[in-house]
């Protein structure tokens, strides 16, 4: 996994519910065409997904995001830090 994917799954992490573009760019702290790769990586991987309701469209950890960050590896991928650049 990459840093800004991690970034990502960081921020879909610590959220409560689905995170909008804007806002999980400025969580995860990345640049906007980083988000966007790693958002379509995530997507394909299944480990985020669509999130929509009266609040929010946005993103949210899937099952398999969900299952992975409870995993040794998973919790050691969420702690990068925002300095990091991938």
């Amino acid at each position: 996994m990459h840093i800004p994917e991690a970034r990502v799954m960081a921020a879909l992490h610590t959220a409560q519910g689905g995170l909008s573009m804007d806002k999980l760019r400025r969580c995860a702290g990345v640049r906007s065409s980083d988000l966007r790769a790693a958002v379509d990586r995530l997507a394909y991987d299944g480990m985020i997904e669509p999130h929509s309701d009266s609040s929010v469209e946005g993103w949210q950890l899937a099952e398999n995001g969900r299952r992975w960050v409870a995993t040794p590896t998973g919790r050691s991928a969420l702690e990068v830090p925002k300095s990091a650049r991938g």
